[in-house]
This record gives C-alpha cells, sequence and structure tokens, in this order.
C-alpha cells in the first residue's frame, strides 16, 4: 500500500504516544550502506515500529513502452507490530 508522508507521520506520531504512555523507546539506525538505511523504534512494552528507506529507479510503463528511469527517488518501507507493511516516495 503506498501513503503520503504526512500519513506516515501520522502513523509514526499515533503510535509513538501510544507507546511513550506506556513504556520508553529506544531507537536503532543503521548507517547508510549501498544508498540504503533501517532504522527501528522499540518500546520497552514490545512495540516496535521499522522503517526501511533507499533510493530506487523505477520502471515506467507508457504507450506499450516500457522506460527505466534515472530519477532519484527515495522509497520508505515501514511497519510495525500492529501494521502491515506500506510505503511513502518523496526526491
Amino acid at each position: 500500500m503506498t501513503t503520503t508522508y504526512k500519513q506516515y507521520n501520522e502513523e509514526l506520531v499515533k503510535f509513538a504516544q501510544k507507546h511513550n504512555a506506556k513504556a520508553e523507546c529506544k531507537i536503532y539506525t543503521s548507517p547508510m550502506e549501498n544508498n540504503r538505511y533501517h532504522k527501528e523504534y522499540c518500546w520497552e512494552d514490545g512495540a516496535n515500529w521499522c522503517e526501511v528507506t533507499e533510493l530506487i529507479t523505477e520502471t515506467v510503463e507508457a504507450h506499450g513502452l516500457t522506460f527505466k528511469c534515472e530519477v532519484e527517488m527515495w522509497r520508505t518501507e515501514y511497519w510495525s507490530t500492529e501494521a502491515g507493511s506500506k510505503y511513502y516516495y518523496c526526491k
């Protein structure tokens, strides 16, 4: 499922507020390697919010032709212990 950055931020804030009321949170961020990094928010109550951000190149189809676009686009996949995987894109 694709969302917007605004939706992502609203979901993260709501999730964090819910679990911050119950427990402490630690954030782990991997180093950037090959234009990709992983971030994980871990609460002591067992809740987790995970995200992977990476630079991608999209394949586009138009008029029966397929094009590999050389446009830099960041894709973030995120999920939690309460919800499945979603994506948002930005430049």
